[in-house]
């Protein structure tokens, strides 16, 4: 890193351990630490950038999983069947839909939980699973939403699962309860994951 002792004897040092634990400033020539210092301020500011557009696009994406999609409004068996579709298009893995006719007229509320998990799970299929086919299965049988989620891929590990923000899945229990439902992660190494939101309506 130095050339020679030369150097070091510029910057106040017997050797290179002496520079350990020093700031950047003091092991920089004095011919050159303004440039240097000029360089640090303008790294610092785009660390402050970044953060901001991180937080900005945090934000973002928060509003947008809060506001009503307009497919909403045919109901959520057509919304499911055009995220299905949308999800089969872009991947290319196959996708099936079960899907009983809505025998009542479910709250705004839970059909946007149930459409945005769906949207969560199929997103975290495409990045994580690794998987040749997808089922989702929707029904509102004895006055319970269920909807299941379910994929032939890779699975996840415990490990992975109890992550935080492990597969956005803390934020889908959380949605769940909103509306008094509940979230199940069903999971095993190459076999496969299932989830699960039940949501009773009465």
């Amino acid at each position: 890193m130095f050339a020679n002792s030369a150097a070091l004897k510029l910057l106040g040092a017997n050797g290179p351990t002496d520079l350990v634990g020093r700031p950047i400033l003091d092991i920089v020539h004095p011919d050159y630490r303004e440039v240097v210092k000029k360089r640090v301020q303008d790294l610092d500011q785009g660390r402050q950038a970044t953060e901001m557009l991180q937080q900005a696009i945090g934000a973002s994406q928060r509003i947008m999983m809060n506001l009503r999609p307009a497919i909403l409004d045919q109901g959520l068996v057509a919304a499911v069947q055009w995220l299905a579709g949308g999800f089969a298009k872009r991947t290319g893995i196959k996708t099936t839909v079960h899907a009983a006719p809505e025998a009542g007229t479910l709250s705004k509320a839970v059909q946007l939980v149930a459409y945005r998990t769906a949207q969560e799970a199929l997103t975290n299929i495409a990045k994580h699973a690794d998987c040749s086919q997808v089922t989702i299965d929707l029904s509102d049988a004895e006055n319970v939403l269920t909807l299941e989620i379910k994929d032939n891929g890779k699975g996840i590990s415990p490990i992975e699962l109890n992550k935080p923000q492990a597969f956005g899945v803390r934020g889908l229990h959380e949605r769940a309860k909103t509306v008094g439902g509940w979230l199940d992660v069903s999971t095993h190494l190459g076999s496969g994951t299932s989830i699960i939101l039940s949501v009773p309506l009465a």
